[in-house]
C-alpha cells in the first residue's frame, strides 16, 4: 500500500492528462459531417483552442470556407487562409472589438443560401467585446470585472453582459439571419447549458425575468449608474418577438460532463479504484466545496462509505472565489487545493488535485495543483505558511514553493474544472 500511496500524485496527473485526450473536442469534430450549402459558407471559431479546432475544421468541411478565428494572446492558429484575430482574456481588449465589428460586417452579407458555422468554447465573451454605441471598451472591461469580482453565478453575469453587448446573447445570429446558423460547442458551463458559453452570440436568451437591480444589490456588483441605468433601460424595452434566428443546429463537442465521467471510468478501468462521482458545483464557494470535499474522504477513511477504499473521489463544475480587494497570485482551483490541504492534513493514504482543464487557473500559469494528507507538514518543515497563503488568495507562491504546481501550459480544451481525490 505504502508503494501506491507514493504513487498516487503521479496516478492523479496521469489520470488528468489521459482525460484531456480522450474529450478532445477536436475528435469529436472529425467524426461530425456538414454538408456544404448551395451557395456560400462562413466559418468563425471563438475562443479557447480555436486555432486547432479550426484547422480540425478545415481539414474535414468538403467545402470551401471564408471565415474568421479568434484566440487568445497566448495561442496560435496555423495560417489557414482564415482571419486570425489575437484578443485577450480575460480583460478584453481593442483587437476584440475589431474582431467583433469584422464578425458582425461578415455575416450581415450572408442570405438564405448560404452557411454560417461558428464555433465557440469557454473565454469567447472577453474575446468578443463590443459595447453599446455611446459607451467605450473601458466601460465593458470595468462591467465586466465587476462582474467577476461579485461572486455572481454565470447567467446573472451573462444577463448583465448581454444587455450591454452588440454581439452576445444571439445578436451574432440576428446579423446572420435568414442564414441558416450551425453552432459547434465546447462547453465549460455547469450544467451543460450551451446557450450560456461565451455569452451566446447565436442564442437568445431571455433575461427579462431577471430583477437586474435586486441582483445588483444581492450580489454587491459595483456597476457605475450609467451603465446600471443604460441595461435596466435596455432590458425594459426588450422585445422577444423582434428577435429572428434561423439556428439550423448545435452540437455539443466536448463538456465538463464529458470529462468527469471519462476521469471516472480512467480510475476505474486502469488502475482498479473504486469511483464515487459528486454532484457537479455550481458556484459554489471554494473553500466551502473543499470542505465538503474533506469529510467525504473522513468518511472513507473511517467508515469505508460511500464508496470502499481504495476509492477514486471526482466532481467537476466550477467553484467562486470571492476575492477581497488586495489578493496575490492564484486561481479557483489553486485556492480549492490549498483549503482541501488542511481539510486532510495528517491523513494517511490521501492525495488530490484540482485543475482547470485549459491548463491555466486564475492568474498563475499553472492548471492547478496536487496535494496530499502531508502538505500542510511538508509546508511548515520548508517555512511556507499556508494558513496564510489561503487568506490572503496567495495559493500559487505557496504551491510554487512546494512544487505541488500542475503545470500543462494551455492545453486548448476548456471544460470546465476537474477536482479529484484517491483514497487508500
Amino acid at each position: 500500500m505504502s508503494k501506491n500511496i507514493d504513487q498516487d500524485p503521479k496516478i492523479l496527473e496521469d489520470i488528468f492528462y489521459k482525460t484531456l485526450d480522450l474529450v478532445d473536442p477536436v475528435k469529436q469534430l472529425c467524426n461530425l459531417t456538414i454538408e456544404p450549402p448551395e451557395e456560400r459558407t462562413f466559418f468563425a471559431a471563438v475562443g479557447k483552442g480555436a486555432g486547432r479546432l479550426s484547422k480540425a475544421f478545415k481539414e474535414n468541411f468538403q467545402g470551401e470556407a471564408s471565415g474568421i478565428v479568434v484566440i487568445p494572446e497566448n495561442e496560435c492558429c496555423d495560417d489557414l487562409g482564415y482571419r486570425v484575430f489575437k484578443s485577450s482574456h480575460p480583460v478584453p481588449s481593442e483587437a476584440g472589438v475589431q474582431a467583433s465589428k469584422a464578425l458582425l460586417e461578415n455575416v450581415s452579407t450572408l442570405r438564405e443560401k448560404d452557411l454560417f458555422v461558428f464555433m465557440i468554447s469557454g473565454g469567447a465573451s472577453s474575446l468578443l467585446p463590443l459595447p453599446p454605441d455611446g459607451f467605450t471598451l473601458d466601460d465593458e472591461i470595468n462591467l465586466n470585472k465587476s462582474l467577476l469580482e461579485s461572486g455572481a453565478p454565470i447567467t446573472v453575469m451573462n444577463a448583465f453582459r448581454s444587455y450591454f453587448s452588440q454581439i452576445k446573447a444571439g445578436k451574432l445570429a440576428q446579423a446572420a439571419f435568414p442564414c441558416p446558423v450551425i453552432t459547434l460547442v465546447v462547453c465549460d458551463i455547469p450544467g451543460g447549458d450551451i446557450s450560456l458559453v461565451g455569452s451566446g452570440p447565436t442564442f437568445y436568451k431571455d433575461y427579462r425575468n431577471l430583477d437586474l437591480s435586486a441582483l445588483v444589490d444581492f450580489y454587491k456588483i459595483k456597476i457605475d449608474q450609467i451603465t446600471l441605468n443604460f441595461i435596466l433601460k435596455k432590458k425594459k424595452n426588450a422585445h422577444r418577438k423582434e428577435i429572428k434566428i434561423n439556428n439550423k443546429n448545435s452540437f455539443t463537442l466536448s463538456s465538463g460532463a464529458i470529462a468527469i465521467r471519462t476521469a471516472a471510468n480512467i480510475a476505474k478501468d486502469n488502475y482498479g479504484l473504486n469511483v464515487l462521482v459528486l454532484p457537479e458545483s455550481v458556484d459554489e464557494c471554494a473553500e466551502q466545496l473543499a470542505v465538503s470535499h474533506a469529510e467525504v474522504v473522513r468518511e472513507v477513511i473511517e467508515n469505508n462509505r460511500p464508496v470502499k477504499k481504495p476509492a477514486f473521489i471526482v466532481s467537476g463544475g466550477e467553484s467562486v472565489v470571492n476575492l477581497p480587494s488586495i489578493y496575490g497570485k492564484g486561481g479557483r482551483n489553486s485556492h480549492f487545493a490549498l483549503a482541501l490541504a488542511r481539510g486532510i492534513s495528517g491523513l494517511p493514504g490521501v492525495s488530490g488535485f484540482a485543475a482547470d482543464t485549459d491548463g491555466i487557473d486564475g492568474n498563475g500559469n499553472n492548471a492547478g495543483a496536487i496535494i496530499t494528507g502531508k502538505t500542510f507538514e511538508k509546508a511548515k518543515m520548508s517555512g511556507v505558511d499556508l494558513l496564510q497563503s489561503l487568506n490572503k488568495y496567495d495559493s500559487y507562491f505557496a504551491f510554487k514553493k512546494l512544487k505541488c504546481l500542475l503545470i500543462s501550459g494551455p492545453t486548448g480544451i476548456n471544460v470546465n474544472d476537474i477536482r479529484a481525490i484517491i483514497v487508500r
